[in-house]
């Protein structure tokens, strides 16, 4: 029997060729009779609009244009067609499906666990189960053979397996049997063969072609392969290798792009030869490069062979490699070559990535010049803005206490609560400024976010139940959304369920109420993190508002397209192709024996898409070295693309181009480099500071602007949110257990100081609130302490006769603008019984050297010591200073008892010259005026920009 299947050459783009012979064919006829058959809906509009465009975009009477595509039934024609389709079930809807494995998933976790695991973990597990139930209908397989898949060594764990399977094999089809449904996979499969039987008995009159798919599955080959034997048919196929030898054409595997159309050809009794090509091919040479390119691993010894006149030189026309230093450099230089497009009329170019990250970066770009791409690939409707806000509604329910939560929705743009939108957000900012991050009570603010927090009860109500109803929660979910939404002009409905993402989002919980009987039961905090699971599932993709000239594609919606200049980004392995999925559930031998396909299948499904884009007239391939800091492995068709042209005596250097990576670094780049200066700020002496205390002082000896901006400009850093306890708290938990102990025994110590301090510890942990976590760590580090101090103390008291705790005092000088304070607050004054004084300060970090209190880097001690010396702590007379020790508590003592008027002399002098130099205006306070003396830490770093100007200059002075 004659088969009627043709070829569109690579090189060609098969929906501009399908409609360009179609309208030839017809000779201007109506084509109302033909039925063009494509992969996908895409695919469809694609063909719609070629027809179009090459009858001049007058209108046009197009033929009937189906989608074979996905399981759906609202992308699948034949149901309409088929007289015997209403007797077959209908398909269960993929909500409802998703709905049914997850609720057999969570009760089989139970019965595993007893405790049961997360919604959203079965949620993703239902897609898993899903896709194996789909792969194995499709392939036409029964699922009996599963028990015998691994040796008897491993029956006992896969038997774990199998029994977890039971969900697809037993009581998934028995729920669907019940409900009159089937699974949309095996629906399809018997759609098609009742198709292929009608057509075989008896052939439609009109035109059939079918075109874009090698036949992935049995059901679909068997579809083509009737196609093209009717009188009336016509199968094309696209980017046939006619390159390459017979011998290594039988070795293509699942990783190769011609392994399918092999498969395809065999089932159809055809070789290469017997499919004639549509069109005349070109004879550029590059079909031979890119068979080469593509060659079988295993007949790669024929690259031996490969000389410099296998190709000839227009083969490589048109063909740049672009290897950029990092991602952002890629997506700049991809946005130029598309910009550059641009200033040839009715010129078209598109990237085609499955780097979601660099579609975006590349449309943000673009927008530089105005220029509006969207990614055609769509995005999860969690990542859009409606899906953002109904994401943070059900996290802020589930989380009322947790304050990012809480701003992340509040600060949301839909977020307006029924008032003006501007107002309602500047409020919300004054409230975490002052009550969140400032620490302020502010009664006005807390009372108008206790008002506005009450329009999440409804949804907060039942997510502290231990269980809820699905459906009261979902309604819940969007009466508490859309009255969040509303403001003083619109509706939150109005506002919510519209555009792109509001109409999918729309649909998507419709069809939620639809199907929540299926799902009854929600567990306390599970409903947040499982609607988040299941609205990722959700692609949002823009009808309407792209660039008639520019795209932004994945690979699957550029699969049949054609462009005057593609871009392939981001070719590092990993990425194209992307690493082959291992499959939750079998190994690869294991879907080997079983027939279902192999992983490689999906990496030659992308190498055929790659093929098909290097043929086209002028193709960019552009990679990063490095993205976010790890460096990256060229993609392994761009390594062997490398080799061929090496093999043949072409240096790959000739295909680099520069020029559009040097635009994208000159798109940025200033005209001149003028290194700024780090700041000088001179601030009158009026608003300069007469008071410090100790811990300034040291600032102000090591970094100046720290005093500027705390003291003078009053800046202070706002607080972390949700801040976890830190060593800082762990810190002030020890002091203030250590003060109170010793203001109740400033004396001698009791026989039960180690059972007091321990007791007191536990009464400021609790105070502060530390979580048990966290207390597993610090109580241990807390005894230790406890014993260290107390046999420290136990020596030490017997000369002690009096112990004074966080003692603040003072002591006054005159400087060059008038009279200067000094202020400390010892952590500990101790008189000793001679009449003396210890100066003691708790280190629970680092603690300053000798060396260092002695040369004056390290003053608070003895600033502590000249404020005792002359008598100005409160309540403790002025008396000769002993020693000055740091206890780095649980460590060591670090004591300074010797020449001790010496130190405390020398530190006032370096104190008053220090003060008398800031009292002159035109001294600045610098930014680290010598970097070797830089304080460890400072909060107002990033103020002066030190990471601007440090490299390049540093204060002379």
């Amino acid at each position: 029997m004659a088969v009627n299947v043709r070829n569109i050459p690579a090189g060609f783009s098969p929906v501009d060729t399908i409609a360009a012979l179609l309208l030839e064919e017809s000779g201007g006829c109506d084509l109302t009779d033909t039925l063009v058959l494509l992969p996908n809906r895409r695919a469809c509009r694609e063909l719609s609009d070629a027809f179009v465009r090459l009858n001049g975009m007058q209108p046009t009477i197009l033929p009937r244009i189906q989608p074979l595509g996905d399981p759906d039934e609202d992308e699948f024609f034949f149901a309409d067609s088929l007289p015997q389709a209403a007797e077959l079930a209908p398909a269960v809807s993929p909500v409802e499906r998703t709905l049914l494995f997850t609720r057999l998933i969570a009760a089989r976790q139970q019965e595993l666990t007893g405790g049961g695991g997360s919604l959203a973990q079965a949620a993703y597990l239902a897609g898993e189960l899903g896709r194996l139930l789909d792969a194995v209908e499709s392939e036409e397989l029964a699922f009996d053979a599963l028990s015998g898949l691994v040796p008897e060594e491993y029956a006992a764990h896969w038997q774990k397996t199998l029994d977890f399977l039971k969900i697809i094999t037993e009581y998934f089809p028995q729920i669907l049997a019940e409900r009159g449904f089937s699974n949309p996979a095996a629906r399809r499969t018997t759609l098609l063969k009742m198709q292929c039987a009608l057509w075989r008995q008896t052939p439609p009159s009109g035109r059939v072609v079918i075109a874009g798919t090698p036949g992935a599955f049995p059901a679909v080959r068997e579809l083509i392969k009737t196609v093209a034997e009717m009188p009336s048919g016509t199968v094309y196929l696209n980017d046939l290798d006619r390159c390459l030898d017979e011998h290594s054409w039988q070795l293509t595997d699942e990783s190769h792009p011609q392994y399918e159309i092999r498969q395809l050809l065999d089932y159809l009794g055809l070789t290469r030869e017997q499919v004639a090509d549509a069109v005349p091919a070109t004879a550029s040479g590059r079909e031979k490069l890119i068979s080469e390119t593509m060659r079988p691993a295993a007949a790669t010894d024929r690259w031996r062979e490969i000389s410099a006149q296998t190709f000839p030189a227009e083969a490589l026309n048109g063909v740049h490699l672009i290897s950029c230093r990092e991602f952002r450099e890629e997506a700049l230089t991809i946005a130029a070559i598309m910009r550059h497009t641009l200033e040839t009329p009715e010129k078209t170019a598109a990237l085609v990535t499955s780097d979601r990250n660099l579609a975006r970066r590349v449309a943000a770009e673009l927008r530089r010049w105005d220029i509006n791409v969207d990614d055609s690939a769509g995005r999860p409707l969690t990542q859009t803005p409606v899906g953002i806000f109904l994401r943070l509604v059900a996290e802020c329910c589930e989380k009322p206490d947790d304050d990012v939560s809480l701003l992340g929705l509040m600060k949301h743009p839909f977020a307006a609560a029924g008032g003006r939108p501007a107002v309602f957000h500047a409020r919300i900012r004054e409230y975490e400024r002052k009550v969140l991050r400032g620490g302020e009570k502010d009664e006005t603010a807390e009372s108008f976010i206790r008002e506005k927090k009450e329009l999440l009860r409804p949804l907060f109500e039942l997510c502290r139940q231990p269980q809820a109803d699905f459906r009261e929660l979902l309604r819940a979910h969007l009466q508490t959304a859309e009255s969040l939404a509303a403001d003083d002009e619109k509706g939150g409905a109005e506002k919510l369920w519209k555009g792109d993402d509001g109409e999918a989002a729309a649909l998507f919980f419709s069809a939620l109420l639809e199907n929540a009987e299926t799902l009854p039961i929600i567990k306390q905090n599970q409903y947040g993190d499982f609607i988040a699971s299941l609205m990722s599932s959700v692609t949002v993709r823009p009808k309407y508002g792209t660039h008639p000239r520019l795209k932004i594609l994945g690979p699957i919606e550029a699969r049949l397209s054609g462009f005057d200049t593609v871009i392939i980004g981001e070719v590092n392995e990993g990425a194209m192709p992307a690493a082959a999925p291992a499959g939750a559930w079998m190994s690869r031998p294991m879907k080997k024996q079983f027939g279902l396909p192999l992983p490689e299948k999906a990496v030659g499904v992308t190498a055929r898409d790659f093929a098909h884009l290097l043929a086209q007239k002028e193709v960019y391939l552009t990679r990063a070295e490095r993205v976010g800091g790890t460096p990256m492995t060229k993609s392994r068709w761009w390594m062997r693309l490398e080799t061929v042209l090496t093999a043949a005596g072409i240096n790959p250097a000739v295909l680099a181009d520069d020029v559009y990576p040097q635009t994208a670094a000159f798109l940025d780049r200033p005209r001149t480099f003028a290194p700024i200066r780090p700041p000088m700020p001179k601030p009158p002496l009026a608003a300069r500071p007469r008071e410090l205390w100790a811990n300034a002082i040291e600032n102000l000896m090591r970094d100046p602007y720290i005093i500027f901006a705390k003291h003078i400009l009053k800046l202070k850093p706002l607080e972390e949110l949700n801040r976890k306890p830190g060593i800082i708290d762990l810190g002030i938990i020890v002091h203030a257990v250590l003060e109170k102990f010793n203001r109740r025994f400033p004396g001698q110590l009791p026989d039960n100081a180690e059972e007091i301090l321990t007791q007191i510890g536990r009464q400021e942990f609790a105070a502060a609130g530390i979580d048990e976590q966290t207390l597993a760590f610090w109580q241990p580090a807390l005894d230790k302490i406890v014993r260290w101090v107390l046999d420290k103390e136990n020596g030490y008291r017997r000369e002690i006769s009096r112990v004074f705790c966080e003692a603040e005092g003072r002591y006054d000088f005159e400087a060059p603008g008038g009279t200067f304070t000094v202020g400390a607050r010892a952590d500990r004054i101790d008189l000793t019984v001679d009449g003396k004084i210890n100066v003691i300060d708790y280190k629970t970090g680092r603690a300053r050297t000798k060396k260092e209190i002695s040369a004056g880097y390290a003053p608070q001690l003895p600033i502590e010591g000249i404020i005792a010396l002359n008598g100005g702590f409160a309540g403790i007379s002025a008396a000769e200073v002993n020693s000055l020790r740091y206890w780095r508590l649980g460590k060591e003592e670090i004591c300074v008892d010797e020449k001790i008027n010496e130190i405390l002399e020398r530190n006032l002098e370096n104190i008053k010259r220090l003060i008398a130099v800031f009292d002159n205006e035109d001294k600045p306070y610098l930014t680290q005026p010598n970097p070797k003396y830089a304080p460890a830490y400072s909060d107002y770093e990033h103020l002066s920009r030190i990471k601007e100007w440090g490299a390049n200059d540093r204060h002379d002075d």
